[in-house]
């Protein structure tokens, strides 16, 4: 049985998941910034007893990590025991700060400040920008004596430093994807500073473990913790467990940064991979769309010549106002070149086929409407607001040809 103890981030406890038994975390310290590690105490400490009564969907490792941080006891909890091993990360550099007067603690990402007790007085803390407030000195001082503390208690041969960093796509039932802008920035915003962080802490830990961050690496929709830019596919979780045991075995320098990076390019060829299958799923799933629009546009073909079939419609329903949704699809398209073609009388065309999509003012123009089509030929299920009915473009036709 090897043993860790570790400072860090979720990745760097999970790496450790896929050895199954063969190892054992003592003690496993989060969402503490190297700014906040070695700030002094407050006037006032909290107790775990502090949070009874308030927020119970918190849990009882960030309870005692915010603790922990906040009375300034990070650092005694972690190095209380002596394990094998001791893994560090810098990711929590990237949280925000609350400050008074000296004391300083990192503001925790599942703690909203009035899930602390009021008797700390928080509102008179000021909130500070990792990337804006702190300054240079500020993080190589922190990191300096946050590597010296470390020395104290391990060999560089006994630290493990996993690289890691925000990514910006993510895998979800099977679709890659990009994150949404905000996050796109908050790793752009994150990603240099820890990686300015890290290549200090491995100049001051001169000899120690590093675990590369491989290329193409996503994250994952369905990851336990959920979906952030730091919660990855499993692809990943399973390389860096192979390198720890690469680690363990305590080969040579030379010997293990070449089975390391030899892992790292097998790693990084599985998520290129992972990339190629998801992109050809994608084109394959638009061709199976665009099939779908061809054969529509083939038995509706209403741009081209005229369509007895909606001129017949036309005929029947002269005068009525129409509200069509998902109109820029290909047969909103044809639909709407038809209708207009035709002189009908269009009052409202809208991308969306949800009303809880539409505004005030758009959901005002459909009932107004005498008629509401909607031109999704590739959903059965029908948008459903008050009194307003729908019909599916196929259906529009196929009733007027009877």
């Amino acid at each position: 049985m090897v043993s860790f103890n570790i400072l860090g981030d979720c990745v760097s406890r999970d790496i450790l998941n896929p050895l199954g038994g063969g190892v054992k975390v003592l003690q496993y310290h989060a969402f503490s910034s190297p700014i906040s590690l070695f700030s002094p105490k407050g006037m006032i400490d909290i107790q775990l007893a502090d949070f009874i009564g308030k927020n119970e969907t918190i849990s009882a490792f960030t309870k005692r990590c915010t603790m922990c941080d906040f009375n300034k006891s990070m650092l005694d909890f972690v190095f209380k025991k002596k394990s094998d091993y001791f893994i560090l990360d810098i990711l929590d550099a990237r949280l925000k700060l609350m400050k008074q007067n000296e004391h300083i603690f990192t503001k925790n990402i599942f703690m909203q400040l009035d899930d602390f007790p009021h008797h700390l007085g928080l509102n008179k803390y000021e909130e500070l920008n990792p990337f804006t407030d702190i300054s240079e000195e500020q993080w190589e001082d922190s990191i300096d004596k946050l590597t010296e503390h470390i020395q104290r208690h391990y060999s560089p041969a006994q630290i493990i430093i996993p690289l890691h960093y925000g990514v910006k796509e993510y895998i979800k039932d099977s679709v890659l994807k990009k994150f949404v802008l905000w996050r796109k920035d908050y790793t752009n915003a994150f990603n240099p500073l820890v990686k300015k962080l890290f290549k200090r802490i491995i100049n001051n830990l001169d000899g120690c473990h590093v675990i590369e961050f491989p290329d193409n690496v996503v994250a994952d929709a369905d990851h336990k913790w959920g979906l952030s830019p730091l919660h990855y596919n499993k692809i990943y979780y399973e390389y860096a467990a192979e390198a720890v045991k690469v680690i363990l075995r305590s080969l040579s320098d030379h010997e293990e940064k070449g089975e390391l990076e030899k892992l790292k390019s097998v790693c990084s060829e599985r998520f290129e991979m992972l990339h190629t299958k998801e992109e050809l799923n994608a084109l394959k799933r638009k061709l199976t769309s665009c099939n779908s629009a061809l054969e529509f546009a083939k038995a509706h073909a209403f741009d081209c010549y005229e369509s007895k079939i909606l001129e017949k419609w036309l005929i029947l329903n002269k005068g009525k106002r129409i509200a069509v949704l998902k109109c820029q699809d290909v047969a909103g398209q044809i639909l709407l070149k038809g209708l207009k073609k035709y002189g009908f009388n269009i009052i409202f065309s809208t991308s969306n086929s949800n009303f809880e999509k539409l505004t005030e003012e758009e959901m005002r123009l459909c009932k107004e409407a005498d008629i509401v089509v909607s031109a999704d030929i590739h959903s059965n299920i029908l948008p459903e607001h008050d009194s307003v009915k729908v019909i599916r473009i196929n259906e529009l036709l196929e009733n007027a040809n009877q």
